[in-house]
């Protein structure tokens, strides 16, 4: 796939993805813990890890799309850079990164007490939020 058609890929389906599902997720995760976090105290763990995995994705995100991707389909056709001197070792480092940092939330959340997997009898919330945490992996 060529670089430019990989950075479109990228941002009309992933980063649309997760512009579209984040805020609703972080929602959802903090009026549930307050409502439910009694019955089970993982819940407010819960929460604080989705909006630490939010806090950590989206700036990234935006950084690719107005640095590093309009790098990319710069470079494809000319195979040079101008600026960033002349590479985009720098931008690419940085994104990586970023995308470990992350990964790791994702691992945080897989690795909770709570798994990928409600608790018997989830309220409804509970179990919307959970409905949208299996599209989210690791980078």
């Amino acid at each position: 796939m060529p670089l430019t058609a990989s950075a479109d890929h990228i941002e009309q389906t992933h980063h649309h993805y997760l512009k579209e599902e984040f805020p609703a997720l972080v929602e959802k995760a903090e009026r549930v813990a307050p409502k439910h976090g009694r019955r089970d105290a993982r819940l407010t763990s819960v929460a604080e890890t989705v909006r630490a995995f939010a806090e950590e994705m989206m700036p990234p995100r935006g950084k690719e799309e107005q640095i590093l991707f309009p790098l990319v389909r710069a470079l494809e056709p000319t195979g040079t850079v101008s600026g960033h001197g002349g590479s985009i070792a720098n931008p690419i480092r940085q994104m990586e990164r970023a995308s470990a940092c992350a990964g790791e939330a994702v691992a945080r959340l897989r690795n909770s007490p709570m798994g990928s997997r409600p608790t018997r009898n989830p309220a409804r919330h509970t179990a919307r939020c959970w409905r949208v945490t299996p599209g989210l992996k690791p980078i």
